[in-house]
């Protein structure tokens, strides 16, 4: 397709001056368009966009040095050419018409010659400036897909769920909507509210983590919103809080469905009017804070049964990211093992070693169950503690060879135990055993809480309980 002829805009009152010019630039091949005052001057740039601006300086209703102040306030037109067209000779008339923001002056008469040679010029320069925009928008282009094929920071994957992870980030980083982020502890939930900070405009802010469910709910209160001297027995001084504490940044609000409901209320009184009130003060304090909140629970079960404000779930859930298990994207599970093996060698200065064939089929195989990263860091056979211990087990640029994993990742887990089916173990027996070492690992998991336990396996707490005394649980 043909590039059009760049397009001139000549504003002049002068009828005959004007008629000359647009002759001219005719004949050398561009195309023109006429404004006879300054007010139409303004309005033609900004209905036309032409390509450069010839312009004279003493014309009715708003003269050529308004006219170019005007433009040149405008962030879009900083880069227009501008060629001042005038009768008038003095010195102090150029300098006035240059301070304004002028790229060229010429003084009638006009000469042809001169006038298409500055033409052409201020033209050149407008092309390599377009080209350089061009390719700062390629280059920044190039780098968000670089970014989605390496994940952010601490993120690793190319399967097709992370890609989509990646370019949720990337969309929403820029804005100001609540984000609440769903999945499986051990996740990288906490990663993808660091990613969301990082690649938008509250970069240079505060990034601020509080886990809701570990903490009790007066204790919550005053983390959260800070309080005055004396507003309870340990408060000795003023303290702000974590709202306060992340304004210009972001807070995140990691397991949010544990928050209880009445602080719930507080919560969402902080997001729908943009201030709190310190524990024993009167006087609210405005907070600037994007809010981030994150949780493995169904908050919409949470909220159809009682557990979660209706109201507070809409305010926050303006935008919903889930990450995927690890199970579910096993396409990813090797590049995390080098990742981890590569930075625990990096702090032993140690060559990184290879994964064996074997080594390589036990890591696709296993479930993973506590994910990529498991956040109490409790259990020892999610994928960063895997890698941890075989980089202290092994020997400097030796192969990681299976016996160097744990007995989970070499079958002694409940792979075992379908084995050992498999080699006459009747299917009821089979079957308790592996119900047993489920609920056992559930409630390890879960720090011995029984109701969140039974949450997750499905099962009702007095169900629960039941079937922990027929295996003699404690």
């Amino acid at each position: 397709m043909p590039i059009a002829p760049s397009l001139i805009l000549i504003a002049d009152d002068n009828a005959d001056s004007a008629s000359l010019v647009r002759q001219l630039l005719a004949q050398a091949g561009y195309r023109t368009a006429m404004a006879w005052d300054g007010e139409e001057a303004l309005s033609q740039v900004e209905a036309l966009q032409p390509d450069l601006l010839l312009l004279d300086i003493v014309m009715p209703k708003l003269e050529g040095i308004g006219v170019i102040k005007q433009l040149r306030e405008r962030p879009q037109y900083q880069e227009l050419p501008i060629v001042v067209l005038s009768a008038k000779t003095e010195v102090e008339e150029r300098v006035a018409g240059l301070d304004a923001g002028a790229d060229e002056y010429l003084t009638k008469p006009i000469v042809g010659a001169e006038l298409l040679a500055r033409v052409r010029a201020m033209l050149r320069i407008q092309e390599t400036l377009r080209a350089r925009q061009q390719l700062e928008e390629e280059n920044e282009r190039l780098r968000q897909e670089v970014a989605a094929l390496e994940g952010f920071g601490e993120m690793v994957g190319h399967s097709p769920a992370m890609q989509e992870v990646y370019r949720l980030i990337q969309k929403v980083a820029n804005g100001r909507a609540s984000v609440v982020i769903t999945g499986e502890s051990g996740t990288g939930k906490e990663l993808v509210a660091r990613a969301i900070h990082a690649s938008g405009p509250r970069k240079e802010g505060a990034f601020i983590a509080v886990n809701c469910g570990a903490l009790p709910e007066n204790l919550l209160e005053a983390e959260l919103f800070g309080y005055r001297r004396g507003s309870f027995t340990g408060a000795e001084a003023d303290r702000a809080g974590l709202f306060e504490a992340a304004s210009g940044g972001t807070l995140f609000l990691d397991e949010i469905g544990d928050v209880p409901l009445p602080m719930q209320v507080r919560l969402l009184r902080a997001l729908q009017e943009g201030e709190i009130t310190r524990i024993g003060d009167n006087h609210p304090r405005p907070v600037d804070v994007r809010l981030i909140a994150s949780t493995h629970q169904d908050l919409k079960g949470l909220v159809q049964a009682g557990k979660f404000r209706q109201d507070l779930y809409f305010r926050l859930n303006v935008i919903s990211i889930e990450l995927p298990p690890l199970r579910q994207r096993r396409e990813d599970i090797l590049p995390l093992a080098t990742h981890f093996l590569q930075r625990y060698c990096e702090g032993l200065e140690q060559v990184v070693p290879a994964l064996a064939l074997e080594t390589r089929r036990l890591l696709l195989d296993y479930a993973w169950p506590g994910n990529v990263r498991e956040l109490e860091h409790e259990m020892e056979h999610e994928m960063e503690h895997e890698m941890e211990r075989v980089v202290t087990l092994s020997e400097p640029n030796q192969e990681i060879t299976p016996e160097l994993l744990s007995e989970d990742l070499r079958g002694q887990g409940i792979p075992a135990l379908v084995q050992q089916g498999a080699q006459g173990e009747k299917l009821k027996e089979l079957v308790v055993q592996l119900e047993r070492q489920l609920i056992q690992e559930t409630i390890e998991k879960n720090q011995g809480n029984h109701t969140r336990s039974a949450e997750a396996l499905g099962l009702s707490r007095q169900g629960l309980l039941k079937k922990m005394h027929r295996y003699g649980i404690g």
